[in-house]
């Protein structure tokens, strides 16, 4: 992958952070990682992050290669934060065209033998990747 934007100072001093979530899949839903994913926005929030305009320059995003993890974070983090807009999460094909300056991405995967079979699909990652950078 080339990221073709300069990266940018962030708030948490890393503009590209891997939290490893092992969990089980239930419903194929990894709810651990949307127990991190969770904890993680609240950290984004306290620092000054958001997640609708008007601040554009600090919103999150979420995306998910399977629908029923994007689901189950719609439905744990629009509970929990009635603000946070179903334009902030979604597929990969979701944001294509958008902008948001963190993109947290929820592989789902629980074990290390999971397939990883959307990393190979560079065009699909190249846009939200290099805009969120």
């Amino acid at each position: 992958m080339i990221i073709k934007t300069e990266a940018k100072a962030s708030r948490l001093g890393a503009n590209l952070i891997a939290c490893n979530v092992e969990g089980k899949l239930e419903n194929n839903v990894n709810w651990a990682e949307v127990d991190a994913v969770e904890a993680l926005i609240e950290e984004l929030l306290g620092v000054g992050y958001c997640f609708n305009y008007p601040d554009s320059e600090n919103e999150i995003g979420v995306i998910s290669p399977y629908r029923r993890q994007v689901n189950a974070l719609t439905q744990r983090l629009q509970s929990r934060w009635p603000d946070f807009s179903s334009q902030s999460i979604g597929t990969v094909h979701t944001f294509q065209g958008g902008q948001k300056s963190v993109i947290i991405f929820s592989t789902r995967q629980c074990q290390s033998s999971d397939g990883l079979w959307f990393i190979p699909v560079l065009s699909l990652w190249e846009k939200p990747m290099s805009e969120s950078l």
